[in-house]
């Protein structure tokens, strides 16, 4: 069982859909969703040529760190993490098919990076039920269930 009264997005969604099915749930302003993937990177190499300082990076294998703070920004080098950043997207959304195969024919659609509130996350799939953490305990414990 996954509950969440705030958020399941990011890796946080990654974790809670993995639930048993039927048992993933949400509170209405539970924010849900955000299967994507980012990166981000600044470089200063120019900057600081323009100061006279001369970056050194050293690397043990040909494609460690192909973009960083500093070091040579090839189109090579970009390619590569564009490429880890895609390789990555489509791990996460086979592993949200995986676990919840309920989302396997809408989940390009919805692997975008958006977020969506609880009844909104219910409508599309990404949940099974509107409750808060504490809810669904009462209700167990109401039901004789030992919690």
């Amino acid at each position: 069982v996954a509950a969440s009264a705030r958020a399941f997005y990011l890796g946080g969604y990654m974790i809670a859909c993995t639930s048993s099915p039927g048992c993933l749930f949400a509170a209405p302003f539970a924010v849900l969703g955000s299967i994507g993937v980012v990166g981000q990177a600044v470089n200063i190499q120019k900057l600081l040529e323009g100061y006279g300082v001369q970056p050194l990076v050293f690397r043990g294998g040909r494609d460690k760190a192909p973009v960083g703070l500093v070091g040579e920004v090839t189109e090579e080098g970009l390619a590569k993490v564009q490429d880890m950043i895609d390789t990555t997207h489509k791990a996460f959304k086979r592993h949200v098919v995986d676990s919840r195969p309920v989302m396997i024919d809408k989940i390009d659609e919805l692997a975008t990076g958006e977020t969506w509130l609880g009844y909104d996350a219910l409508r599309i799939g990404l949940i099974d039920g509107i409750t808060t953490s504490d809810e669904y305990i009462s209700e167990r414990i109401a039901q004789g269930f030992l919690v």
